[in-house]
């Protein structure tokens, strides 16, 4: 690469917890800024040079430095990024990696790492399973030939060298270290040797006969060099040995057996020839006594620290904790500083693995205070949070929690509450309320800080719950805090419980009330020099503002948008390409919403933002309803329905039905739709409501919908915190409007709307409202249709239109409004042929004649019977006689006429007229306009009619 002009930049990983976080990342960023690359862009996103604690800050920012430093290079000539040992990195070098590699795949640099597979751990596995992997067998024989000729100076014999190809199964160093060892001995390994399995198994065995050939003082110097890390710093060595004046004739006996590799410069730092090396003189230390060396090392490190030297907290609180057992006051402490440094350098994992070090050490301590493991517990709940272990941050909270109620620490039960309640609501939100109120009643009455944002976000959560009740506690508890916090010096604390207060009364049509709540957070949090919150306030002012229809909430929501670019980190990066797709949507700018929002999901799912998904799917939605379509680049054509509440909400299964024109699906889906619609935050439910019910929902449910709108007339659908845009009210009421056939309310409505957006500066909406207001204007007076589609009539009576399931009763009533004024036979509806003539008798002539004459026989038998005594066959005459009579008396009428067979069109009449009336009645629920009307005009009897006064043409 060097060859072709590329720029070569190496780094590589440690095997020691002593190496700080990024650590490889560092050694290549020094390497491209001394080889030309703006040292401004390097010192920023060197991990050492971070100007303040990263407390609220994303490693987004410090990633993406990166890759633009890195693009900075690439522009010049193409940069070759080589990293060694792998399998030693530290969890945010890893992540870093990662990102890196996802992200200059447009720039020409190639990222190359070397790692032992067998020791990677999940991460390094699956950031190999998106790369090229190029698989390090062993060397092929001819290869193994060759180094063996390198390493001896001439070419072995053939049959050596195929032994020693066997023994090692190609491996580089084994075939090295084999070959010297060879030398050493004078001889060649004899034939049947073990397989190259057993001899990687044993390597143990080589290195250790290397060692042996070393001074007992060499070993000891190196068995204190491995403890000290992958990196042996000389003057820390000095320091430890005993009898530092031969050390430097050992490290060169060190360096001559090739134990040691030698140092770039004088002074070191030294490095084992192979990790090997030091593996193996660690695996052969007792524990006491490397807990011994460990601790001897850490106070040499603390001195050189006193004295001005350059020791990372991390190396000082990794000695510590190997020496836990002895100094674990030490551990804790030192295990804290450097979880603070590596949080300072947003190395998140690293600070994770500090803080549960630390908590081991002070369980070693014994008699540990509680309130020092709950407030040690607190800061490892972070920094796990930070890492993205939510789960394992709830657990370390629930554990302070617990702690502080045993120990009575009211202040530390209420930071535990605030830690559960930062995890967001849709994790733990129950469990939050419940710790939130009992910290509260914990905490003392007095005005403090904790007081105060314990209201707030207790306030919040309530506000999320799902119970109503819980809905109307939030204000009073928000109002309640915003007071304490105006008794306080700290604006930070105020904006905090102002923004609960203005949730808590979020609510359809309270923007213009909401607004000086939110202009005083604005004020509040630019004293507290609060960006975040700054940025918050900004975009809850443009959401109150849009929904007012106030042309400025667009300057602000721009404004929002900049400032959330600017602050660096990955949520407010999140927040300014999802909001920026909201405001090219109300600008008409379609196809940049779609694409904004496409990178908002993809980011936003990279980061695990929760609303990720829920924001995609409204801002489709808006696009959908604002004209646009879903379908390019290979977007689904209708969203999907994956985000809370929705997937169990009738409504939204309707209006994928009504998009995809599946009308008598929608219908379905409308049946179990209940119109007491939670009204939360926003108009979002009654709008998708509307959106339905106007396709496919019945009369009532489009009055009702329509008078639950009403209200609101006026105002835009705003989608929380600018989500996604709907349009104005007056757009939906103007299509509930059509929908129920009132013409001249729905031009009224339309107009109305189309005037609002272009207010707005919605050109596109407005367009959209215009073309409705003629075409409602356009439109016939009448609608008559009464058509069946599969299992659901759709019936429209003068512009309102139904959907009712299939039934016979319909069917009979579509075969009269087909011949309006025409008499239809009952028969004819009934069986669909026409009736026949006449009905036979129930019993003809010869029929009767066969009973009478079995009667005259019954009557002798039971004459003989009686005379004979018998009883038995009396009864059995008797019985047979008298059901004759019935059915003789059944088969004639009055005056001896016959009775005629169960007439086909008396059944016909009886059945056709309760269909059709209990038709009508299903009707008249649906639309109790057509019901009286064919309760006027539709006639039932023998002969069925529909004769209207007017002629009417139903389309069927």
């Amino acid at each position: 690469a060097a060859a072709a002009r590329a720029l070569v930049l190496g780094g590589q990983c440690g095997d020691s917890d002593g190496a700080p976080a990024y650590w490889p990342g560092v050694q290549v960023l020094r390497a491209g800024a001394a080889a030309g690359g703006d040292p401004g862009a390097a010192a920023m996103v060197l991990p050492e040079h971070a100007a303040e604690p990263a407390v609220t800050a994303d490693r987004f920012r410090l990633f993406d430095a990166v890759v633009s430093f890195l693009a900075g290079l690439a522009g010049q000539r193409p940069v070759v990024v080589v990293l060694d040992d792998l399998h030693w990195a530290d969890e945010g070098s890893l992540r870093l990696l990662e990102f890196t590699a996802r992200h200059v795949a447009a720039h020409p640099v190639l990222l190359l790492g070397a790692y032992r597979d067998e020791d990677g751990g999940a991460l390094l596995s699956k950031l190999a399973a998106s790369s090229e992997q190029l698989r390090l067998d062993g060397l092929a024989h001819d290869d193994v030939t060759a180094l063996m000729a390198l390493v001896v100076g001439t070419s072995p014999a053939a049959e050596v060298a195929a032994d020693v190809w066997r023994r090692t199964g190609g491996n580089p160093f084994l075939v090295r270290e084999l070959t010297r060892l060879l030398v050493a001995q004078g001889g060649s390994p004899t034939a049947g040797g073990p397989p190259p399995r057993v001899l990687l198994d044993g390597v143990a065995d080589i290195l250790e006969r290397r060692l042996a050939r070393l001074s007992q003082r060499c070993v000891e110097l190196l068995t204190i060099a491995a403890v000290i890390g992958p990196e042996v710093r000389l003057d820390v060595l000095l320091r430890t040995v005993e009898g530092a004046e031969d050390v430097a004739v050992l490290l060169e006996e060190a360096v001559a057996a090739r134990v040691l590799a030698d140092p770039p410069v004088a002074v070191g730092p030294y490095r084992f020839s192979h990790d090997l090396f030091r593996e193996t003189i660690l695996a052969g230390l007792p524990a006491q006594q490397r807990g011994e060396l460990h601790l001897a090392v850490g106070r040499t490190l603390e001195a050189l620290r006193a004295e001005g030297a350059a020791v990372h907290p991390a190396e000082l609180a990794s000695h510590f904790a190997g020496a836990a057992s002895t100094a674990p006051a030490e551990a804790v402490s030192y295990g804290i500083l450097a979880a603070e440094d590596a949080t300072a350098r947003l190395a998140f994992e690293e600070a994770r693995s500090h803080f549960e070090r630390a908590l081991a050490a002070l369980e070693l301590a014994g008699g540990a205070d509680p309130a020092d493991r709950a407030a040690l517990l607190l800061r490892l709940a972070d920094a796990r949070n930070r890492a993205g272990d939510a789960a394992q941050a709830h657990t370390a909270y629930r554990e302070a929690a617990e702690l502080a109620r045993r120990s009575g620490e009211a202040m530390t039960l209420g930071e535990a509450a605030l830690g559960v309640h930062g995890l967001g609501w849709r994790n733990v939100h129950a469990e939050a309320i419940d710790l939130l109120e009992e910290a509260v009643r914990a905490l003392p009455a007095a005005p403090s800080v904790l007081r105060a944002r314990l209201l707030a976000a207790l306030a919040r959560d309530l506000h999320h719950a799902t119970d109503e009740r819980d809905w109307e506690r939030a204000p009073a508890l928000a109002e309640e805090a915003v007071a304490v916090a105006r008794q306080l010096p700290d604006p930070g604390t105020l904006g905090f419980c102002l923004l609960a207060l203005h949730d808590a009364r979020w609510r359809p049509g309270t923007a213009a009330a909401r607004l000086p709540i939110v202009d005083e957070m604005l004020s509040a949090s630019t004293a507290a020099g609060d960006p975040d919150l700054q940025a918050q306030a900004r975009l809850l002012r443009a959401t109150a503002l849009i929904e007012l229809g106030d042309p400025d909430g667009l300057a602000e929501l721009g404004a929002y948008c900049r400032a959330s670019d600017e602050l660096g980190h990955a949520r407010a990066r999140y927040g300014a390409l999802s909001r920026g797709a909201t405001l090219a949507l109300i600008a008409g700018d379609l196809p940049r919403a779609i694409a904004l929002a496409d990178e908002a999901l993809a980011l936003g799912t990279m980061i695990g933002e929760p609303d990720a998904l829920g924001v995609h799917e409204t801002l489709a939605w808006g696009v959908a309803r604002a004209g646009g379509t879903w379908g390019e680049d290979g977007m689904p054509e209708e969203p999907r329905l994956a985000s809370e509440p929705w997937p169990a909400f009738p409504v939204i299964r309707a209006c994928v039905a009504v998009a995809r024109g599946e009308l008598d699906a929608a219908h379905r889906a409308l049946a179990a739709l209940r119109l007491d619609l939670p009204q939360h935050y926003d108009l979002e439910p009654l709008a998708f409501t509307a959106y339905a019910v106007a396709a496919a929902g019945s009369g009532e449910q489009r009055a009702a919908v329509y008078e639950l709108l009403l209200p609101h007339e006026g105002q835009h659908v705003v989608v929380g915190g600018c989500a996604s845009y709907f349009g104005a009210v007056d757009h939906l009421l103007g299509c509930l409007a059509t929908a129920l056939g009132r013409r001249e309310d729905a031009y009224g409505h339309f107009q109305r709307a189309a005037a609002l957006h272009a207010q707005l500066g919605a050109a596109g909406w407005a367009a959209h409202s215009r073309a409705e207001a003629e075409a409602s204007r356009a439109a016939p007076p009448d609608r008559w249709v009464f058509r069946r589609d599969g299992e659901v009539w759709t019936i429209c009576y003068r512009g309102t239109e139904s959907h009712l399931p299939d039934s016979k009763g319909l069917r009979d009533l579509a075969a009269l409004l087909a011949r309006p004024g025409q008499a239809v036979h009952a028969v004819e509806l009934h069986t669909g042929q026409p009736p026949r003539g006449g009905a036979d008798a129930v019993l003809d002539d010869r029929a009767k004649a066969i009973y009478r004459r079995r009667l005259a026989e019954l009557e002798a038998e039971l004459d003989a019977a009686e005379a004979d005594h018998d009883p038995y066959r009396a009864e059995q005459a008797r019985a047979e006689r008298d059901a004759l009579v019935d059915e003789l008396r059944a088969a004639v009428g009055l005056g001896g006429r016959d009775r005629r067979l169960g007439d086909e069109r008396e059944r016909a009449r009886k059945a056709v007229s309760a269909r059709i009336r209990d038709a009508i009645a299903r009707i008249e629920r649906a639309d109790p306009g057509l019901g009286r009307h064919l309760h006027d005009t539709v006639q039932t009897g023998t002969w069925c009619s529909y004769a209207p006064p007017d002629p009417v043409r139903w389309r069927t």
